[in-house]
């Protein structure tokens, strides 16, 4: 049986990993908490979920999926949340490679239904 996909609608979704040492995991659990009410502010942001396992060496592996009007409400969201990372004074490679925070992923996804 073949299933005939089409696309739901125009918003989009930015689904990225990120592999958190056991020992920063409260550090970082307040860093997202403080970049996702950031993110939740900005115009055209639809809704967000994280997901949360560990992997074989007790690593927490995060999936966060975060869906917004489009394409553009995208940029404009990484744009403005590189703008407050500049005025706050936080450099995001360097907390992840101090931490020891591994990042995957970053790609865009829209919802088909059958």
């Amino acid at each position: 049986m073949r299933a005939n996909f089409v696309r739901m609608n125009n918003n989009i979704t930015f689904i990225d990993k990120i592999i958190v040492p056991t020992s920063v995991k409260t550090d970082f659990l307040t860093r997202m908490q403080s970049t996702q009410q950031f993110l939740h502010a900005l115009p055209d942001f639809i809704a967000q979920t994280t997901y949360e396992r560990t992997d074989t060496d007790g690593n927490s592996v995060f999936l966060t999926a975060t869906t917004w009007q489009d394409k553009a409400a995208i940029d404009n969201a990484q744009e403005a949340l590189a703008a407050e990372y500049k005025r706050t004074g936080f450099d995001r490679a360097a907390y992840n490679k101090q931490m020891n925070i591994k990042r995957e992923g970053g790609d865009l996804y829209h919802l088909l239904v059958d």
